[in-house]
């Protein structure tokens, strides 16, 4: 598994614990030596998310300027304008599928 990141490796030992799961076998990975080896590959190869730039009022303009008039496009750009507007991150942007009484 040389060459991949540390969250592909994690990724992958999910799918198979979730596997096992499947299969009524256990893969404990809170087991002392699975929990060791994979703290060492953790702190050895692990490197930190990398943070993204901030977007900027022209890279907005832009966005919105490639936008037709149709109705997904209006969609986004009143998600774009009113996201940077209020300084909302993507996450603060989603619309709970029920908002006291609003039905979908």
């Amino acid at each position: 598994m040389s060459g991949l990141f540390v969250s592909t490796i994690e990724r992958r030992l999910s799918g198979l614990a979730a596997n096992y799961r499947q299969r009524g076998l256990t893969l404990d990975m809170k087991d002392c030596h699975i929990a060791s080896v994979w703290a060492g590959i953790k702190n050895t190869h692990g490197k930190p998310p990398q943070q993204k730039g901030m977007v900027l009022a022209e890279n907005i303009f832009e966005m919105v300027a490639c936008l037709t008039f149709g109705l997904r496009d209006m969609r986004d750009r009143v998600i774009l304008l009113i996201g940077y507007a209020g300084g909302l991150r993507r996450t603060e942007m989603v619309i709970p599928p029920k908002i006291s009484g609003v039905q979908k």
